[in-house]
């Protein structure tokens, strides 16, 4: 009987985890967003100038100082996922202090997929 549960527990697995690419694949609703928020030196949140997002391989741009909530920045959303491949791309993230005007720089992997981005690399903060 242990046996009986234990092949129908592995052909339910296998017909679960393979997808054909001619299958529709079932997609939740959300919308992911990767995106960074700039410190100064005592801890506190900044805005800053200067603010890009570009895949490093290409030199595309995806986001930029426009592309902010409040003090989060985006680095890449769900709507980036067609110019990511799905091995992942680095992300080079830049921005300038408001007021010294220092650089700071930081590369991110982000993957594309099928239906999300994923973040596999890169902080959630970055500081001055």
């Amino acid at each position: 009987m242990k046996i009986y549960y234990l092949a129908l527990v592995v052909s339910f697995l296998f017909v679960t985890c393979s997808v054909k690419k001619d299958e529709p694949v079932m997609c939740t609703e959300e919308f992911r967003t990767v995106s960074v928020k700039f410190k100064d030196s005592s801890g506190n949140n900044i805005l800053v100038e200067n603010y890009k997002a570009v895949i490093k391989s290409s030199g595309l741009q995806l986001h930029s100082d426009s592309d902010k909530q409040e003090n989060n920045y985006i680095v890449a959303t769900d709507a980036d996922n067609e110019k990511l491949s799905k091995v992942g791309d680095t992300i080079l993230v830049t921005a300038n202090h408001p007021v010294t005007k220092a650089l700071i720089s930081e590369n991110y992997v982000i993957k594309g997929g099928v239906c999300h981005i994923e973040k596999v690399s890169g902080p959630d903060e970055l500081s001055f």
